[in-house]
C-alpha cells in the first residue's frame, strides 16, 4: 500500500473499463447537436443542466421517450425558486406503469428478488411482470376499485413493486400496513 502525507492509501481493487458510448454520452451529443453547444464531458453537461435546468429537462423528456397522453404546457414555472417547489411539466398526464413496461422485451429480466428467507434469487421477466400487473388490475377493477380510491392492505415485500405499479396504472392510493 502507498502512503501519502502519513495516510495509507488502499490499493485500487477495480476500475470500470471503457464500455464505449453510454446513454449519457448519447444524450450529451444530442443536446450539442440540437442546441448547437459544445459540451465535451459529463461535467460540462452537469454544469449546463444546473444553469439551464428547464431546457435540460425538456430535452431529457424527449430523449427518454416518455409516453404521455396529455402534453405539458411548460416544463417548469421559473417564476418560483427551486426551494419553493415549482410545478414541473404543467398539464402533462402520463402512466408511470406504461412508461416502465412499454417496448420492453418480454423475455428480459425486470426484477431479481432475493431475501433472507429465500435461498434462491427469483427472476421475473418484463412479460411475467406485465401479466401479473394486468391480472391484479383486472381483479381490482372487478371489485369496483377506480381512480381516486384508497386501498389499505398488507402486502408482501416481494409484491410491493407490482402493487405499486398497479396503483399507478389505476391511479388509486395504496397504504401498506406492513
Amino acid at each position: 500500500m502507498e502512503e501519502i502525507n502519513g495516510e495509507t492509501i488502499p490499493q485500487l481493487m477495480w476500475s470500470p473499463g471503457s464500455f464505449g458510448k453510454t446513454k449519457i454520452d448519447c444524450f450529451r451529443e444530442l443536446i450539442n447537436e440540437k442546441l448547437k453547444l459544445n459540451l465535451v464531458s459529463y461535467w460540462d453537461l452537469y454544469k449546463w443542466s444546473i444553469d439551464n435546468y428547464s431546457e435540460f429537462w425538456e430535452q431529457f423528456w424527449s430523449f427518454a421517450k416518455i409516453i404521455n397522453f396529455c402534453s405539458y404546457k411548460s416544463v417548469v414555472d421559473k417564476s418560483k425558486r427551486i426551494d419553493e417547489i415549482p410545478e414541473w411539466f404543467t398539464g402533462a398526464k402520463l402512466n408511470y406503469t406504461q412508461n416502465i413496461l412499454e417496448n420492453k422485451p418480454h423475455d428480459k429480466i425486470a426484477l431479481y428478488i432475493a431475501g433472507e428467507s429465500k435461498p434462491e434469487v427469483e427472476k421475473i421477466t418484463f412479460g411475467q411482470m406485465e401479466a401479473r400487473i394486468k391480472s391484479l388490475v383486472s381483479a381490482m377493477r372487478k371489485i369496483g376499485i377506480t381512480s381516486g380510491d384508497r386501498v389499505v392492505g398488507k402486502v408482501k415485500v416481494v409484491f410491493v413493486l407490482e402493487y405499486s405499479l398497479r396503483t399507478f396504472f389505476i391511479d388509486f392510493l395504496l397504504f401498506n400496513t406492513d
